[in-house]
């Protein structure tokens, strides 16, 4: 049972990823080992907050802020945030990335109008069949309501017309003997 409770610790080289060099150029120069107590049992929600919580005392990153973390092994490939999975020791700490919300996407006014004109007719066509089966859809619903209502008075006339048949027949025949209590 201590050994489910037991802290982890996760040593990492931290890594800030801004959009400006110069801040680029001072964190090479730093690279900062830290120490993050992690539980074994904590969700990679609960691992991403507590790294952030650390960064975010030792000064790293200001604390309003929206900051995405990744963590990669010696050869850069990416790690589960999960405690279990995140083994290191302060000989081979793991690189601790803290970046921006797509920061590293850039929309060029080039790539906004990429779709070839054959996809883009093949749409087009798709649209104009579907307005339309909608016109088709409305035309239809016009006078629907009346048809509706001359249904429902149909049927209403038939249920009257079946009750008043089979109240005539109640009437016409005589009750049997074991209802009255006659004999």
């Amino acid at each position: 049972m201590e050994e489910e409770n037991a802290l982890l610790t996760l040593w990492a080289i931290v890594q800030l990823s801004d959009d400006t060099t110069l801040i680029n150029e001072q964190n090479k120069a730093k690279k900062q080992l830290v120490s993050v107590n992690l539980q074994p049992q904590w969700s990679a929600k609960e691992v991403q907050m507590a790294l952030l919580k650390t960064l975010n005392k030792m000064g790293n990153i200001p604390p309003s802020t929206h900051r995405i973390v990744k963590v990669r092994d010696a050869n850069g490939a990416l790690l589960p945030l999960t405690p279990t999975t995140l083994q290191s020791s302060p000989v081979q700490p793991l690189v601790l990335e803290v970046c921006a919300v797509h920061q590293h996407v850039k929309v060029e006014e080039s790539q906004v109008d990429a779709l070839p004109p054959s996809f883009r007719t093949a749409v087009e066509g798709i649209i104009k069949r579907f307005e339309k089966r909608l016109v088709a859809v409305e035309a239809g619903l016009e006078g629907l309501e009346d048809r509706q209502a001359a249904l429902v008075e149909n049927e209403l006339h038939s249920i009257q017309d079946t009750l008043s048949f089979m109240s005539r027949r109640l009437d016409l025949t005589r009750a049997p003997t074991w209802v009255t209590g006659q004999t």
